[in-house]
């Protein structure tokens, strides 16, 4: 198995408000159970964690059920009102709070973010928090700057570390609104504004305004990992031997995650969306849905923290989420009134494809477009030979950045290189002295006029243009 490090960094929605469906404790959903949803979790048993669903269907919950294992330890099965991590679908919570605090006047989405973190380092652009919300501000993810840091392996993550880290970068991934690409920094800072604007913690501000109100009584955005979770499932990654070991989220820090909720609070959510019972009502709902849009005019697809891009011919509006142990999707298609939220506490789950599979039992007959078929990764280059006048070992050094504060060791092995911040990622080398790595990471070595290798420069999806100069 490829190391955890690079996996954790590699990792990163019906009736008019009617939540009387829901018994106070839900006993009078347990009996709905699909069974062509169930068979999509045979998979999971007492001897493996699991996943916890719910379907809402015209405003009734067709399918609730949990399979697997909550707690290993106590010999707790997973039920549905386990309480998980749900990652990045805490972005959409988020992205409601921020335009709460727009409609009471604490802050401005069109403002630039210097205005409420004026430490923020300047990069010489107008870079406003709509942008940010967007994912259109360049502002590169904390997950792979801590990476390339060498210290992102069982790291408690604070507030503090990562101000640290962006304060020392000099360039953002590109000026704003030229393009979009996804950053865990930016939700992060919209936490720092909520706190500063308000006065208050982000889960103090969303059990007031977000999840007291719609009655989500099972959610909280934890601030510190060492607290206790009622009802928590813990999160779980497969060993090499096929042992299961905790993998619990160490971040104390919200914004970019650190909702924890069950599948039934994410369906009073996903409802809301029909009928907003908060602050000043649907037309938070149209803002939320509306997409980013580009310096040249092209939508991005991508709202507030909401991906809009439709799904074999529906209108879909979807979210997921994965950190160490977890995974999470919540997925609606408003024009079908169905939902499908799911919560997994286990690293080998693809949440988005199991979603999406209970989604496809309901839909398959109105679905107007073919099913494509996915891709967990982006495609990766062809490995290509080195040319006869190079060799592996050219490519070997120690190689120091001052925005990450780190040296690399380059090493060359049978089939590549690798560094010495995670031995076991091998790099293949792809042409024109770049190596490329899982995710379509890449690595391009640059050359003095005598053909001496003097640094390379690391490109991701999330983090681009960090440049490491050879020792």
């Amino acid at each position: 198995m490829k190391s955890l490090k690079y996996k954790t960094f590699a990792t990163l929605l019906f009736t008019a408000c009617s939540f009387s469906s829901f018994a106070e404790n839900s006993s009078e959903s347990l009996s709905n159970i699909n069974p062509e949803v169930d068979k999509l979790f045979k998979a999971f048993t007492s001897e493996t964690p699991g996943c916890a669903v719910a379907v809402d269907k015209d405003g009734q919950i067709d399918h609730l059920a949990a399979y697997g294992m909550g707690d290993f330890e106590q010999n707790i099965e997973l039920k549905p009102q386990s309480v998980f991590y749900a990652a990045s679908v805490s972005k959409q919570v988020v992205a409601m709070a921020a335009l709460l605090m727009e409609r009471e006047g604490l802050i401005d989405l069109d403002e630039d973010i210097h205005t409420y973190i004026p430490e923020f380092q300047d990069y010489g652009n107008k870079l406003t928090i709509r942008q940010v919300l967007h994912h259109t501000s360049g502002i590169r993810d904390y997950f792979g700057l801590f990476w390339l840091a060498g210290t992102l392996d069982g790291m408690v993550i604070s507030a503090d570390k990562i101000m640290d880290i962006l304060s020392r970068q000099k360039s953002l991934n590109f000026s704003p609104g030229e393009k979009w690409a996804y950053s865990n920094s930016a939700y992060f800072l919209i936490s720092q504004i909520s706190e500063r604007v308000a006065g208050k913690t982000l889960d103090e501000y969303s059990q007031e305004k977000i999840f007291g109100p719609l009655k989500m009584t099972s959610s909280k955005f934890q601030h510190n990992h060492r607290r206790p979770i009622s009802n928590k499932a813990h999160g779980h990654s497969l060993q090499d031997n096929g042992e299961w070991f905790i993998a619990n989220s160490t971040l104390d820090v919200v914004g970019s995650g650190g909702m924890y909720t069950t599948v039934e609070d994410l369906i009073k959510w996903d409802r809301n969306f029909y009928d907003n019972q908060l602050g000043t009502g649907q037309d938070m709902i149209e803002e939320m849905e509306t997409s980013g849009v580009l310096n040249n005019g092209e939508a991005t697809e991508y709202g507030l923290a909401l991906s809009l891009k439709p799904y074999r011919g529906l209108t879909r509006r979807s979210h997921g989420g994965s950190l160490t142990g977890y995974r999470a999707f919540l997925q609606r298609f408003p024009e079908q009134r169905f939902s499908v939220a799911l919560l997994c506490n286990s690293s080998e789950v693809n949440s988005a494809e199991l979603a999406t599979a209970v989604s496809d039992v309901y839909l398959a007959n109105i679905y107007s477009e073919p099913a494509v078929l996915s891709q967990s990764t982006p495609e990766e280059k062809a490995h290509v030979p080195l040319p006869d006048t190079q060799s592996l070992e050219d490519f070997e050094g120690d190689f120091y950045n001052n925005e990450v504060d780190n040296t690399i060791k380059v090493a060359a092995v049978k089939d590549g290189i690798t560094l010495s911040i995670d031995d076991d990622l091998v790099l293949r080398f792809v042409g024109n002295d770049t190596f490329e790595g899982q995710w379509g990471s890449q690595f391009n070595f640059q050359r003095d006029s005598d053909g001496n290798i003097t640094g390379f420069t690391f490109n991701t999806s999330r983090v681009m243009g960090v440049h490491f100069v050879k020792q």
